[in-house]
């Protein structure tokens, strides 16, 4: 089974602090086959995001990502 990790998306987020962080988000995809190769292709599993510089960020909702690193919550701009 095929499988490969793809950036899919950028964007910076700010702190209440007024830090702004650099986040970039990796999705994990399986390639499927069925019997009728025109239903073959890649589906998304898995999105990881990784702070620009090293270290890595959780999402906690849409807009507000956590710096793992300092613990702080910072919101997409």
């Amino acid at each position: 089974m095929k499988q490969r990790q793809q950036q899919t998306d950028a964007f910076k987020v700010k702190t209440e602090s007024g830090k702004t962080y650099g986040i970039e988000e990796f999705t994990h995809q399986i390639y499927q086959e069925f019997l009728n190769p025109a239903d073959n292709g890649w589906a998304d599993g898995i999105k990881e995001f990784k702070v620009v510089g090293g270290g890595r960020a959780n999402r906690k909702s849409s807009n507000e990502y956590e710096i793992v690193a300092t613990g702080e919550i910072a919101v997409r701009i």
